[in-house]
């Protein structure tokens, strides 16, 4: 028998995406009335400079497998899920977005960190930008209230194009002006996102069994930016072993585990309900 919110009051189907535009519009006056933020002047110089098989910052490469490995492997998970179960529409798109993203950040990080220059860091966040896009439509779709089926899509879709064209924005902002303000303002509200999904209010339902674990997608990418912000201070406490850049982007890779796991729950959930009607 297929899950069913609890009926709730009938809300237009235009509200999310109204939210989206004054909060779109909110950012970026934000943005332009406040100073420039510039890049840090000595980003690209990175605590790990060692070099191994002609690679190098070998470490600040290698460490970007993980993002391969999780966005791979999620992707085949999500296909066989498919196979098994019925999930809405917006997870199907907001999970192919978040684990082709990673794929993407793997490989603009690893060509980053190569040859660090702003070309590369480009590169390098506009990979980023599709695997935040992806989980923000995600989180916006679970959270959103269920008054009805048509207005949490359109806030899963709308919030998922809506950080793909802030990102865009932001990136040319930094690129070609050399203002990085509303990419900060763009990552800070997305962790505030997901803050609070960290404790769902009522109307706030699983469907189908989906339902990520918030929490840990918070802490892992809150540990990773502690790492890169200590990227030095890690790299001399830890004696030359591991810069915190390298951590940062094991950390990040992390934070896909709960989506993963949350298509997981949906293929043991499918599972249950095909042996409890036999």
């Amino acid at each position: 028998m297929p899950f069913k919110h609890p009926a709730l009051p009938r809300t237009s189907h235009w509200t999310p995406l109204a939210l989206l535009v004054l909060a779109t519009f909110a950012l970026l006056l934000g943005a332009r009335s406040a100073p420039v933020l510039p890049q840090y002047e000595h980003y690209h110089q990175f605590a790990d400079q060692r070099t191994w098989l002609g690679i190098p910052h070998i470490a600040d490469v290698l460490s970007n497998l993980p993002f391969a490995i999780m966005g791979v492997w999620g992707l085949l998970c999500l296909r066989r899920v498919q196979h098994h179960a019925a999930l809405a529409r917006p997870v199907v798109h907001g999970c192919g977005l978040f684990f082709a993203g990673l794929v993407a950040t793997a490989l603009g990080s690893g060509y980053y960190h190569w040859m660090p220059n702003d070309a590369g860091l480009l590169l390098d966040r506009l990979g980023m930008v599709l695997p935040f896009a992806g989980l923000l439509g995600l989180w916006a779709y679970e959270w959103w209230p269920r008054r009805s089926a048509l207005s949490a899509a359109h806030a899963g879709y709308g919030v998922a194009v809506g950080a793909l064209l802030l990102g865009a924005i932001a990136l040319w902002s930094w690129y070609a002006h050399g203002d990085l303000l509303l990419w900060v303002l763009l990552q800070g509200g997305g962790m505030v996102a997901l803050l609070l999904a960290c404790k769902p209010t009522p109307g706030h339902a699983e469907c189908a069994g989906w339902r990520v674990a918030w929490h840990w997608v918070v802490l892992a990418y809150t540990l990773a930016k502690l790492c890169e912000w200590g990227d030095h201070l890690l790299w001399h406490a830890l004696d030359g072993w591991v810069a915190g850049h390298t951590l940062k982007h094991v950390c990040a890779a992390a934070a896909a585990w709960p989506v993963v796991q949350a298509l997981q729950s949906v293929m043991q959930n499918a599972r249950h309900l095909k042996e409890t009607a036999q």
